[in-house]
C-alpha cells in the first residue's frame, strides 16, 4: 500500500510539478518506507511550501497516523 500511494504522489507532482505540498508529502511517505536517500532529494522542494500548504500536509500527516 506504501508503494501505491508513493506512486500516486509522484504521478501528481509530475502533473503539477510548481506544487511543493506533493513533495512534503512524498518526503514523508518516502521516510515512512526507509527510503531516506530519495526523501532527501524532496526536501528542497518540500520547504518551499508556503503556510497554507504546511498546515495542510499537517492535516493530512496526523489524518493518516504519522503524527
Amino acid at each position: 500500500m506504501k508503494a501505491e500511494a508513493i506512486k500516486a504522489v509522484r504521478l501528481a507532482s509530475d502533473l503539477n510539478p510548481e506544487k511543493h505540498f506533493y513533495h512534503g508529502v512524498l518526503e514523508e511517505l518516502l521516510r515512512a518506507n526507509d527510503q531516506e536517500d530519495e526523501a532527501d532529494l524532496e526536501i528542497d522542494r518540500a520547504t518551499q511550501m508556503d503556510r497554507y500548504d504546511d498546515d495542510s500536509l499537517d492535516r493530512l500527516l496526523a489524518e493518516m497516523g504519522f503524527n
